[in-house]
């Protein structure tokens, strides 16, 4: 229970898993590879401008995102704003104390809660996801969920450190400013599997769904390291499969990150926005929203 736990802090970041290593362990791991080509474009509306930059979390081992644009755009910059400043402490322990009160049954464990085959087939799924029950007994619906999709990433060998982090620990080294573009808060609200939805993953559940999300996770890396726009788009259009799922997770929180970034633009200060990359995409994207605010996009890829 306390490593499945420990690695659901992470996962929770962002929306995706990593381990909280400390940032000098995780600097030291983006080395050696040719830098991926990522995603970068500068957002400009009379005299104000400023810098967007599409995140890959997680990815695989020793990915160098560094490329030389990027280094220019931090020698450039004020500040940095992501989704959730990881360098603040009290975020950190917010984000603990939500893990702790939402991913954790009160009293029991989970198979009290399962019927019939149920409890057979969680057991197969665990097989298949190389876990154990004792990882997962003290586990809620929210919490043994974030443990299969971290644990499928750890199977994939994305266990890489974030690209936010990475440049939040560069811009505190610098002394320039480090944002947040969201609280724990509003991200965390974006979460939920309640009892009756993961009943109807375990009856539905296929085998090969693992080699599914290892291929999905795949395609979207290859597309980020070789900034290719099209797999980008097709990434949304699967997103948007899921019609209640796009809107929280993409199209409501892009809507208070578009009107932040104008915020950000306007500042005395020169700023680089760096969020996980499919929120530039598609209609709803971050992109389309600041050209509907007058703002002119350019691709700098």
């Amino acid at each position: 229970m306390k490593r499945i736990g420990m690695k659901l802090i992470a996962l929770v970041l962002l929306m995706t898993t990593i381990f909280l290593t400390p940032c000098g362990v995780l600097a030291s791991e983006a080395i050696s590879n040719e830098p991926t080509k990522g995603f970068i474009w500068e957002a400009t509306k009379g005299d104000n401008s400023i810098y967007l930059v599409g995140t890959m979390h997680p990815a695989p081992n020793n990915v160098n995102f560094f490329n030389d644009k990027i280094n220019n755009i931090i020698k450039e910059t004020d500040g940095l704003a992501t989704e959730i400043d990881l360098t603040d402490e009290k975020n950190i322990k917010e984000l603990q104390d939500y893990v702790t009160n939402n991913f954790s049954l009160k009293n029991g464990e989970i198979k009290d809660l399962l019927v019939g085959d149920e409890e057979k087939i969680l057991c197969n799924i665990l097989l298949d996801y190389k876990l154990t029950y004792n990882d997962i007994s003290k586990l809620n619906s929210n919490g043994l969920i974030m443990a299969l999709c971290n644990q499928s990433y750890t199977l994939n060998e994305f266990t890489g450190p974030m690209f936010d982090l990475l440049l939040q620990q560069k811009y505190k080294e610098l002394n320039k400013e480090v944002i947040g573009l969201e609280s724990v808060k509003e991200q965390m609200g974006t979460l939920g599997t309640d009892m009756d939805s993961l009943k109807k993953y375990i009856d539905k559940y296929d085998r090969n769904l693992i080699k599914e999300e290892s291929k999905y996770a795949n395609e979207l890396f290859e597309g980020y390291k070789n900034g290719d726009f099209n797999v980008a788009e097709q990434a949304i259009k699967k997103h948007q499969e899921n019609i209640d799922s796009y809107k929280k997770l993409i199209v409501d929180r892009n809507i208070k990150m578009a009107d932040k970034i104008e915020k950000l633009s306007k500042s005395s200060k020169k700023y680089v926005v760096a969020v996980g990359y499919l929120h530039y995409f598609g209609e709803d994207s971050i992109i389309k929203l600041l050209e509907k605010k007058g703002y002119t996009v350019k691709s700098l890829n």
